[in-house]
């Protein structure tokens, strides 16, 4: 899908060029059948060729279409009971997976493949033991090299700076660097002796009594470490896991040489151990008589001594490769994928021979006996959207789980489309564009706008110092598409106030916005744009006084920062207060200079439930429209305040989160509806597409709908969050303290301040002129934008929609009436069916 014509122009002119280097007898002259196969899946434009991958998952299709390859055959002992024992799953609410049969390949010999024998819950513990506790003492990892690692490994020390733990003022907090700069080396833990009460009981008890139990490892093999560089970055925990790439088990890996360290073995873990070794008994005796492979391993002689646990990124990719590092190529190799699907290739004994290519998804096992176990093979591509929802970081299932991943990935807001998709509430919306970097620089700076255009993860390094400055990294980190991120979410809130401006909608709604923690030269709070000024300053091009309401648990620091000193923006803000990110919005915080009693803050405590919160919202936001008349409102809905949030400490039911919603579109002004924070994503949608249909005016239906989420909102499937039995600290004389103090502070502004202002016509020239005649690598210049704008009332349907119809997380519905733009002294006719989301 693209966003512009010129985009398209530009794929297709890609497009036929690769064709042509494709058909061009000097192009890739020399290149092998395997070479081939791993362009065609590394490719992303255009797009690979997924037409002959197999998927085991429809295996039973596959033959019926013709294919003869494949032989399906019966394992010896069904893995899905095995792996149900081995991890003492003991979940009620998943069902045991069968898995008495595996697959061969006729023209691979000694390729077994097996498709995932884990429940949700086997598959998070091994990805947890991967990540905290393979990653550590005393395997060593990629980062060993040049880093002093803590002995606890870099999961647990990122796990206590989510928790509050730890924080970038202690020592602990970075890991040194092995050389310093004036080249003074410092030790590592690796080098020490292992001790065995370490163990903890998690690693054979063989490895305990005899770190050398194999007769090889009495050789002598001194091999030389890499040497550690001066000049790598020292990274908060979260950054330097990242680079992470990969660790080792048992016989430790000599990556320089491609070998084993024979005099260098850690003990091996008891539960991979049990798990490999039961596969290795399942295979055997397979065999492929026309192929002359028998899997003759004995079985009581084989176990496992050393492995390599790789951490995939979604850009990576293994190089087609032949193992050659066992003493003993013989043996089964067995590998577990967890994660995202990838592609995987499986060659023959040179890279001319065609591979076969399939899907590797989370759980599959693949096992490589001789004499496959000496062939070509890779992974050229992980493909992006494949993540299982169970190994989703908002999965419910496991509160530990929700560490294990950023609490406002994207996925949330897919959450969120997909239910009101669902309810049948889309086709009363429509799409906006996104913002550009002129947009984004009409409140914040140009050297930081720059910055999140520029940085990547791959980039970061580089730009570390900027980094600093910019307060990107533990709270805010940078990750894949960040600034497409960001002008999707501040292109909707601007087109947002630009509906409501020229009277195509009354009310507006973008969800993906929201990020009121960001300031005008850095980030906060993972707000990186804060798409809620952007609106307003949008909004105050035809508005005298605009209201800004926000009911998020946090204080909305960066909105009340950026007009603490104008009386054209009143800030209002029901949040908690105390030991409490961001520790700003006392009660006593209310503007400054010509802003001075336009910042209302409500601080509140633990516990906040329905009917307290409306004892106190409701009066205070009907005294300032009352008083301060503003020409439009922006009401923030952080779903955090919400009950059972993972973060907040609210206990507000979803219909009294709501009817602060209800309460304001009451008023019948201008209303724009943003999201905000919210970290029990089930809840989060449920709130947003409910507060959906109240603005909508359309009844739903308590019963949720069939959607691609379903398995999130169980056991109950009902579109509700209820209020729990948590004690509620606002007693009412503090809230009437408050609620006095608040009022106090209104008396001192003066009834709907007057401002000397002129109606400022709305540019409309888009940043992606889509004229046929351009060329596409060529930007025109403002003025002759300017000569290609065409008035609306010459568009048709689709010209005027046309530029609209992209892949963003927020639609709308546009009026089918059009009215003169609203200056901040005109009196309005709602409209409640013309919306825009």
């Amino acid at each position: 899908m693209y966003t512009s014509k010129r985009q398209q122009k530009i794929a297709e002119r890609k497009k036929s060029a690769h064709k042509s280097k494709l058909t061009s007898t000097g192009s890739y002259s020399t290149q092998t059948a395997f070479r081939d196969a791993e362009r065609n899946f590394k490719s992303r434009l255009p797009e690979p060729d997924y037409s002959r991958v197999i998927d085991f998952d429809q295996i039973e299709n596959i033959n019926s279409d013709g294919y003869d390859e494949f032989i399906k055959v019966e394992l010896d002992c069904d893995l899905g009971e095995k792996c149900h024992e081995i991890f003492e799953d003991l979940s009620t609410d998943q069902v045991k997976i069968n898995r008495r049969f595996g697959y061969m390949l006729k023209n691979i010999p000694g390729f077994i493949f097996i498709r995932n024998p884990f429940t949700p819950n086997s598959q998070r513990q091994l990805v947890k033991r991967c990540v905290r506790d393979f990653a550590c003492y005393p395997n060593i990892n990629n980062l060993d090299t040049h880093y002093v690692l803590p002995k606890e490994g870099l999961w647990r020390v990122h796990e206590k700076v989510i928790k509050g733990e730890l924080t970038k003022d202690d020592p602990e907090f970075y890991a040194p660097l092995k050389v310093t700069k004036d080249q003074t080396t410092n030790n590592n833990y690796n080098d020490e002796e292992v001790s065995k009460d370490s163990l903890n009981g998690l690693y054979r008890e063989d490895d305990k009594d005899d770190k050398k139990s194999n007769s090889a490892t009495n050789v002598a093999d001194s091999k030389t470490d890499p040497l550690p560089s001066a000049t790598v970055p020292i990274l908060p925990p979260a950054q330097l896991f990242r680079k992470l790439r990969w660790t080792t088990l048992g016989y430790q890996y000599h990556w320089t040489t491609k070998t084993y360290h024979l005099d260098r073995r850690y003990p091996f873990p008891k539960d991979i151990n049990d798990l490999t070794t039961a596969i290795v008994k399942s295979i055997y005796p397979l065999q492929l008589k026309d192929k002359n492979f028998v899997n003759n391993n004995i079985v009581e002689q084989w176990r496992a001594e050393a492995g390599v646990v790789n951490y995939y990124h979604l850009r990576d990719n293994l190089m087609g490769h032949v193992d050659r590092s066992e003493i003993n190529m013989d043996a089964p190799l067995v590998s577990i994928s967890l994660g995202h699907t990838c592609i995987f290739l499986m060659g023959g004994p040179t890279r001319d021979t065609p591979p076969t290519s399939m899907y590797l998804k989370s759980g599959d096992i693949i096992v490589m006996c001789s004499p496959c176990r000496s062939w070509f093979h890779g992974v050229p591509r992980i493909i992006d959207e494949t993540l299982p929802s169970y190994l989703s970081p908002y999965n419910g299932d496991d509160e530990e789980w929700y560490n294990f991943g950023h609490p406002m990935k994207p996925h949330r807001m897919r959450m969120v489309h997909d239910l009101v998709l669902n309810y049948g509430l889309v086709k009363k919306m429509e799409s906006p564009d996104r913002a550009s970097t002129r947009h984004l620089t009409r409140f914040h700076t140009d050297e930081y706008i720059d910055f999140l255009y520029r940085v990547t993860p791959e980039n970061v390094e580089e730009l570390s110092q900027q980094q600093t400055r910019f307060n990107v990294g533990e709270d805010c980190p940078i990750f894949e598409g960040l600034f497409e991120f960001c002008s999707i979410s501040a292109g909707g809130s601007i087109g947002a106030a630009n509906k409501l401006i020229s009277g195509e909608s009354d009310i507006a709604i973008n969800w993906s916005g929201g990020l009121h923690h960001a300031k005008r030269f850095e980030a906060s709070g993972f707000c990186y744009v804060n798409d809620i000024v952007l609106a307003i300053l949008e909004l105050l091009r035809f508005h005298q006084r605009v209201l800004y309401i926000d009911i998020d648990i946090h204080h909305g620091d960066g909105v009340e920062e950026a007009f603490y000193t104008t009386d054209r923006v009143l800030t209002c803000s029901f949040h908690k207060f105390g030991q409490f990110f961001p520790g700003t919005g006392d009660v006593g915080d209310t503007g400054y200079g010509k802003g001075k009693h336009y910042a209302v803050n409500f601080p509140l405590k633990d516990g906040m439930d329905d009917w307290s919160y409306q004892n106190v919202f409701r009066p205070v936001v009907q005294h300032i429209i009352d008083w301060y008349r503003p020409g439009a409102v922006v009401l923030q809905c952080g779903a955090d305040s919400l009950a059972g949030d993972r973060l907040g400490c609210f206990n507000l039911s979803m219909k009294g989160h709501a009817a602060c919603v209800e309460f304001v579109k009451g008023f019948d002004l201008p209303l724009m509806v943003v999201g905000g924070g919210g970290y029990t994503i089930r809840n989060v949608a449920r709130v947003w597409t409910y507060e959906t249909g109240l603005l909508l005016g359309e009844h739903l239906s308590e019963d949720l709908p069939y959607n691609n989420y379903l398995e999130y909102y169980g056991p109950e499937y009902k579109l509700d969050v209820p209020s729990n039995n948590m004690e509620n600290m606002n007693t009412p004389a503090y809230l009437n303290e408050m609620k006095a103090k608040v009022f106090d502070n209104l008396r001192h502004i003066p009834f709907a301040p007057s401002v000397q202002m002129q109606e400022v016509p709305r540019n409309y020239a888009s940043d992606n002129d889509d004229s046929d005649d351009e060329d596409p690598d060529i930007r025109l210049s403002q003025r002759l934008r300017d000569s290609h704008i065409v008035p609306e009332t010459e568009l048709s349907d689709s010209e005027d929609e046309g530029n609209r119809r992209n892949e963003q997380s927020f639609i709308g519905h546009r009026s089918d009436h059009s009215r003169k733009p609203r200056n901040g002294t005109s009196s309005y006719n709602m409209d409640t069916d013309s919306m825009f989301f």
